[in-house]
């Protein structure tokens, strides 16, 4: 950044150049000695602010987070359908069945299978308006932290 984009503040008024009188200074020179000061600082303030950085700001929201259970159900759910379609296969295979009646048996225990996964996939859809809701009883909870905005030393 060039030093051209900073005011140059203009330079105060010495004592030297301030008119004397009978009665001490020169009234109209002590008021424009005042008023040159108070514009100098006010120009410090506004170059003070522009090179403080911004004001820290801290958002907290609530985490929703479900707590850790013991086995997940989809451990469940996966460990009883591969009991049906193995159990399904050994038996036929024991039984020493009919080989259309194996695949008929194989297919329905697939379809027992497909129709499980399909009725687990609709019960744990969560549609996206009920997504960011708290859990029923429990208070929302917003926190806004923010450092407070400082007004200039001259109003």
């Amino acid at each position: 950044m060039s030093d051209d984009a900073w005011p140059v503040p203009e330079s105060l008024p010495r004592l030297e150049e301030l008119s004397f009188s009978g009665d001490g200074y020169h009234r109209g020179d002590v008021q424009l000695a005042f008023d040159a000061f108070y514009r100098h600082t006010a120009q410090l303030g506004a170059s003070l602010r522009a090179l403080r950085p911004p004001p820290e700001q801290v958002w907290t929201v609530p985490r929703y987070e479900v707590p850790p259970r013991g086995v997940s159900g989809v451990v469940v759910r996966f460990a009883a359908e591969a009991a049906l379609i193995i159990s399904v296969a050994v038996i036929a295979g024991v039984y020493r069945f009919h080989p259309l009646v194996i695949v008929g048996l194989m297919a329905a225990a697939f379809l027992i299978t497909a129709l499980s996964e399909w009725l687990a996939s609709k019960s744990s859809f969560v549609p996206p308006v009920f997504a960011f809701l708290p859990p029923q009883g429990e208070s929302e909870e917003f926190t806004i932290v923010a450092t407070p905005r400082e007004e200039g030393v001259f109003h």
